[in-house]
């Protein structure tokens, strides 16, 4: 019989709860043995659910005191780089949520520090695993369909359903992106092919949200 896991959560916001609920189904497979947030309240709720899960607000402190093997980052995008090489530094898994990084020089360095450390990095794209995708890709790669010429993806984002302005969420230099980041996102869940994008069109409904791109 393996040791679960033992993971730190990083962030305990909205999308937190839902990597909370998958460590509760799987006890046999990890624990939550750390959370920290900056939120103090926020923070005990998220590890209340957990026995001996130890409480941090500083996750610098959290990365170098706690016995983890593996981290989940669910921070504002523009944090991920700088919490995740600190993790896969000190030799711990890591979990990113998308995006990974705000640019793609970003994500290398990511990718290569963990080769180096010899850990396992994950972005979270949990859509390549829905059996919805999965199945579509087994019937593109299986000739179902015959040769594939071309594809298109319509795709529509309420963010203001999820928060709303001033959530870093509709900062472009905090959030890495915007209606592009969705697009690309979309595109991934299928992982048909490498696609060429030739006709894009995105239309931007929140007047007076700045929208900041890097590539």
């Amino acid at each position: 019989m393996h040791t679960p896991l033992r993971l730190g959560l990083i962030g305990c916001g909205h999308i937190s709860r839902d990597h909370r609920n998958a460590i509760r189904a799987h006890p046999d497979t990890a624990v939550l043995a750390a959370a920290c947030d900056v939120d103090d309240q926020r923070v005990h709720a998220a590890a209340a659910d957990a026995d001996g899960c130890q409480v941090f607000t500083d996750w610098a402190r959290m990365v170098r005191e706690a016995a983890l093997d593996g981290v989940i980052i669910c921070l504002p995008h523009a944090q991920h780089l700088e919490v995740g090489l600190a993790a896969l530094e000190r030799g711990m898994h890591a979990m990113i949520e998308k995006p990974m990084a705000c640019t793609a020089a970003q994500g290398q360095q990511l990718v290569n520090t963990a080769a180096r450390s010899g850990v396992v990095l994950m972005a979270g794209q949990h859509q390549r695993y829905e059996p919805t995708y999965r199945a579509i890709r087994r019937m593109v790669q299986g000739g179902v369909l015959g040769k594939i010429h071309a594809a298109r993806f319509d795709c529509m984002q309420t963010l203001r359903a999820y928060a709303a302005p001033p959530h870093w969420f509709f900062d472009g230099d905090i959030a890495g992106g915007g209606v592009v980041r969705v697009c690309e996102k979309s595109w991934e869940r299928g992982r048909l092919a490498r696609p060429r994008i030739y006709w894009e069109r995105g239309r931007l409904v929140c007047p007076g949200v700045r929208v900041g791109m890097s590539a």
